[in-house]
């Protein structure tokens, strides 16, 4: 019940912030909010299912890739452009996920991260699509029904938070539904759950799909608010930035991506101000959270 008070309160400040305060305070907020999808994504796969990925960031960029050439090239609104990246996303990861998931452990990370470093090649290669390593720009958000215009920082605060807060309730409904308890039997104890008759592979792919479809929204978001998309997006330190939120977070909850997020965010922000070496510090402190808070700050909070 505490919990609920806590979310529900966060929530209605979360609401309120762009009124009080607004201007560049907002458009960080919309960026923690995008990046905290992505992770959240991967913990579908890495908290529920029990699988590593290292290239999880090339649906990020797959989906941000589609949104940005609908827009750009067909007029394509924005909001149906990004639905549209994050079913492109889920079906770049079909093959991918039917292909990875037969490996396990350290192979099937780095055959992730194989398909990401080939997907990150082929947006550098492919000049006519994703414009190479200049990427795509000038990316217009344009209206909603002519009533809401996203060009606003606000109008476009609104729509992340709303989306961050759907996606979250979406998920947690699927991770409680008989689909997730199943996902959560895998990551604990697959031969297990074989010999009760379920085809765990299938299951896997599923939850990578998924996974896929979640961060290529999130890519669409990215795109949307940035105006542009290159093939940095797709590249493996975002991956591996994805892993170091979940963790510090809190793997396995959903909501601790989130909050891992954030915390990652204000390191790097706060860091990087002050030396070149910033990435050395979280990494510290990364250090610090996987070998003394394994359960990152969401399991800290539930211990006390």
């Amino acid at each position: 019940m505490k919990a609920k008070i806590i979310y529900l309160s966060v929530f209605v400040a979360l609401i309120i912030f762009p009124l009080l305060f607004g201007g560049f305070s907002t458009i960080m907020l919309t960026e923690l909010f995008i990046l905290a999808i992505f992770s959240m994504s991967l913990d579908i796969i890495l908290g529920f299912t029990g699988l590593v990925s290292f290239g999880h960031a090339a649906f990020l960029g797959v989906g941000a890739y589609v949104t940005g050439y609908l827009m750009t090239t067909t007029g394509c609104s924005m909001l149906l452009a990004i639905l549209l990246g994050a079913l492109g996303s889920g079906i770049i990861a079909i093959p991918i996920g039917y292909l990875s998931v037969r490996s396990k452990g350290l192979y099937f990370a780095m055959l992730t991260l194989a398909f990401a470093q080939l997907l990150y090649t082929l947006a550098f290669k492919l000049r006519n699509l994703t414009g190479g390593d200049d990427g795509m720009i000038g990316i217009q958000r344009g209206t909603l029904f002519e009533l809401i215009n996203f060009n606003s920082s606000v109008s476009f605060y609104y729509l992340a938070l709303f989306s961050l807060t759907l996606l979250l309730f979406l998920c947690s409904l699927i991770v409680k539904s008989p689909f997730g308890k199943v996902l959560l039997g895998i990551r604990e104890n697959e031969q297990r759950v074989e010999s009760l008759g379920y085809n765990t592979d299938r299951y896997k792919v599923l939850a990578f799909v998924l996974a896929a479809v979640v961060a290529g929204y999130a890519g669409g978001l990215y795109c949307s608010f940035m105006g542009y998309v290159g093939p940095t997006i797709m590249y493996w330190v975002m991956s591996g930035n994805a892993i170091m939120m979940v963790i510090m977070g809190g793997i396995g909850t959903l909501i601790g991506p989130i909050i891992g997020a954030g915390v990652f965010t204000l390191l790097q922000d706060v860091f990087s101000a002050y030396t070149e070496n910033w990435m050395l510090v979280v990494g510290v402190i990364f250090a610090v959270f996987v070998i003394f808070i394994p359960r990152g700050i969401v399991g800290v909070f539930r211990k006390a």
